[in-house]
């Protein structure tokens, strides 16, 4: 999916007159018709991007999979998920991926859950859904920390962001992180 279809996307969610508009959550069509749209700007976006796993990181997933706009009554948020979140947004333009995100219904239910899970408005308006996360078994990175199901052994998200380094600043001949950040 390009940028273009993104945003394409999001922009059919502001129509009233959209099917899907009758099972939007209040508060997501509140931000809709005040023109707060799910999906960043990406030529104005002023933090480095910080991408989260929605099922299994920010949700628990024990019920597993009922499709892309169900999200299971069990699932609860993992704890110290949403603390980290509300940290993470002061230093990070934080996109949530997601297999469900791929689908405006899949987005809605990501919204929802995590209103209905106690996300303030006004830190969830700072979160991006992304769509585009695209179906693996697993996703190898350069830059991903991985997940272990504890939220307090990742470190708090200020030190993420001064003293993360991919495996290649290890490498003899690198360039200095320096150069690195300043690109």
């Amino acid at each position: 999916m390009t940028i273009a279809e993104a945003f394409k996307l999001a922009y059919e969610l502001v129509d009233p007159k959209h099917p899907i508009w009758p099972d939007l959550h209040p508060h997501l069509k509140t931000a809709l018709d005040m023109n707060q749209h799910l999906l960043p700007n990406w030529r104005v976006m002023p933090k480095p991007i910080l991408t989260v796993d929605f099922d299994g990181v920010i949700s628990t997933y024990k019920a597993g999979w009922y499709g892309a706009h169900l999200i299971h009554p069990d699932d609860a948020p993992v704890p110290g998920a949403f603390h980290f979140l509300r940290e993470a947004v002061k230093h990070f333009t934080v996109l949530i991926f997601s297999s469900r995100t791929n689908t405006r219904q899949g987005r809605i239910a990501v919204h929802n859950w995590m209103l209905d899970h106690g996300m303030p408005l006004e830190i969830l308006r700072q979160f991006h859904l992304q769509p585009g996360k695209p179906s693996a078994f697993a996703m190898i990175d350069d830059r991903a920390i991985s997940f272990q199901g504890d939220w307090n052994a990742l470190p708090d998200p200020a030190s993420l962001l001064s003293g993360f380094k991919p495996w290649y600043y290890h490498s003899p001949g690198w360039r200095s992180a320096q150069t690195e950040t300043k690109l």
